[in-house]
């Protein structure tokens, strides 16, 4: 089997267990399940959620817990762009 094929899998595998701590889905709810309601720290639990599954994000986190590094027209989502992660990374390591 190609490694790559089952580091995909794994990563999936893992994105489903994550996402049913958010929500059982709409089989479930269906069913008469209850979503959970677990997750007491939403901002956390993403963080973890990016750390795991978003690449880059370890390294370039580094960088904005630090202060460090301004990210230029800065919104909900361009921190987590790849480029701009990337960016972040490489500017980490020219210092």
């Amino acid at each position: 089997m190609n490694g790559g094929f089952g580091l995909f899998r794994l990563r999936w595998a893992c994105v489903n267990r994550l996402l049913a701590k958010l929500s059982y889905g709409v089989l479930n709810i269906r069913q008469g399940l209850e979503s959970p309601k677990r997750i007491v720290d939403i901002d956390a639990y993403v963080d973890l959620i990016r750390r795991l599954q978003t690449p880059n994000y370890e390294h370039a986190r580094i960088g904005y817990l630090s202060g460090d590094h301004e990210i230029e027209d800065q919104n909900e989502i361009s921190p987590y762009l790849q480029e701009v992660m990337t960016r972040t990374v490489a500017d980490q390591d020219n210092h």
